[in-house]
């Protein structure tokens, strides 16, 4: 969504715009950059966001009582 959005528990206008499923519409998370933002802090977080995605699968997986279809990150059109 947009910066002045990002206090807003409502979904994003600008991913449905973007034709986005309403569940990704809902479970998307904002990440701002800037100027003073280097290769390798943008690495690290996408490393620890891989991890963190990972261990919500297995225990979503877990609550369920199976096996569940992951896919990797994938990009927004």
């Amino acid at each position: 969504g947009s910066a002045c959005s990002s206090g807003s528990l409502s979904p994003s206008h600008v991913l449905r715009a973007m034709g986005l499923p309403e569940g990704r519409v809902g479970s998307a998370i904002r990440f701002s950059l800037g100027r003073g933002n280097t290769l390798e802090e943008i690495e690290y977080t996408v490393a620890r966001l891989e991890e963190i995605v990972a261990r919500v699968r297995a225990v979503a997986s877990s609550a369920e009582g199976g096996a569940r279809e992951t896919r990797p990150f994938e990009e927004v059109p």
